[in-house]
């Protein structure tokens, strides 16, 4: 999906191939405590090591992580569109702080819990990998029911996908050329 960010990627590739939280990140980055994690921007990733275990491109990979150009500044809390959440969709675009509204579904973007209120830090940690498109604390969905992660068709309506692309390529608010992404 255009724009996905890395903790929405992770999730999946968990959950496709039966990995716990903790066994991912010590995959991903065996000297980092998984229960403490780390923040999933560029300065903190090895992407040629993630790239080799996911199997997939540095492009898409590069995209995927808050701080892809020097000037963004990313939320250090969860942010989330409900109706991407129910997709099993969250881009990186919803982290940077010029952002916010879902390009897709001009949603305002959520940063606490529709359930316990709380606010999960954006942190690739095992219980943040551990819980898809779940509050990091009561574990309840960000979208409006359960989410199921084994369809392998597309939820996200082309015209969805487009939106968020457009997004992408234009960028901040002040125009900066931001990701490129193709459909």
């Amino acid at each position: 999906m255009p724009g996905e960010s890395l903790v929405s990627i992770l999730w999946k590739f968990a959950c496709a191939n039966a990995l716990p939280g903790h066994a991912l990140l010590h995959l991903i980055s065996p000297e980092v405590d998984p229960q403490e994690g780390w923040a999933p921007v560029r300065d903190a990733i090895d992407l040629k090591r993630l790239c080799r275990m996911l199997r997939v491109p540095s492009s898409m990979l590069s995209a995927s992580l808050s701080g892809a150009a020097p000037h963004d500044r990313y939320h250090e809390v969860f942010r989330y569109c409900r109706q991407c959440a129910a997709h099993g969709y969250h881009s990186v675009l919803f982290q940077r702080e010029d952002e916010n509204l879902c390009p897709a579904h001009h949603q305002s973007l959520q940063t606490r819990c529709p359930h316990c209120n709380g606010e999960t830090p954006y942190i690739l940690n095992a219980g943040v990998i551990g819980a898809p498109f779940r509050c990091g604390w009561c574990h309840s969905h960000y979208s409006y029911g359960r989410l199921s992660l084994l369809s392998t068709t597309s939820a996200m309506r082309r015209q969805d996908r487009i939106a968020i692309s457009r997004r992408l390529r234009l960028g901040s608010a002040g125009g900066d050329t931001c990701i490129e992404t193709s459909q």
